[in-house]
């Protein structure tokens, strides 16, 4: 197992045995249920898509196109949920861990989430993170790529209950949604060659698949 998948499975075995309250344990598994129910996986732009353009802001709070990053040829576009969440975290460094074996075969890697561009800026200081975090206001892409959903008023009260008042992370075009997350892989005409996606916020995408997948879309196989 490599370093990040490991490092996945100790902070969700961490979460497991926390003491939490009953109702916040069933809360956060309810909400990973309904994710699975509506099929969002199945419903978002799959293989063989066409990514569309977006605009996203980069940490100085930049305006910048997605069709823009995109000139130089593929991109890897990591959608996360924000620097408060734990998992989160460990996968942007696990990103990180092959960044540079990514960007070395003239690949882009972006992260991308609705916080507000000052936290994004933190996250990296604090993590070590050298590729762009981008923000995504309201999520608007996140949606159009159909890997963004709507928070429950009991999924709203009970983060702002821990102190995570999503009108202040994310502004307060952010404050009822969220992506989950994801990561597509994406040539440089716009087309996804290749996905990962899943509605349980402690399984991430293992960074040395995300590799192999930019090999093969550059083979073109």
């Amino acid at each position: 197992m490599n370093p990040t998948l490991a490092e996945l499975e100790q902070a969700r075995s961490e979460f497991e045995s926390a003491v939490l309250p009953v109702e916040t344990r069933e809360l956060l598994e309810r909400e990973i249920r309904r994710l699975e129910e509506i099929e969002l996986e199945r419903r978002a732009l799959g293989v063989g898509d066409v990514i569309p353009d977006a605009e996203l802001l980069n940490a100085r709070g930049e305006s910048l196109r997605l069709s823009d990053l995109r000139q130089g040829g593929p991109v890897v576009l990591v959608f996360y949920r924000g620097g408060w969440c734990t998992f989160c975290r460990i996968h942007l460094r696990g990103m990180q861990r092959v960044a540079a074996t990514i960007e070395g075969l003239k690949v882009r890697l972006v992260a991308i989430s609705p916080e507000l561009p000052d936290r994004s800026e933190a996250i990296a200081s604090d993590d070590g993170l050298r590729f762009p975090l981008l923000q995504d206001p309201g999520n608007r892409f996140a949606s159009a790529c159909g890997v963004a959903f709507d928070l429950t008023p009991a999924f709203v009260e009970m983060h702002r209950h821990y102190g995570l008042d999503f009108a202040v992370l994310n502004g307060s075009e952010g404050a009822n949604t969220l992506p989950v997350p994801a990561v597509f892989v994406v040539q440089a005409d716009g087309t996804i060659a290749w996905r990962q996606i899943n509605p349980d916020y402690k399984r991430r995408a293992d960074p040395d698949a995300v590799v192999l997948a930019v090999v093969d879309a550059l083979s073109g196989s």
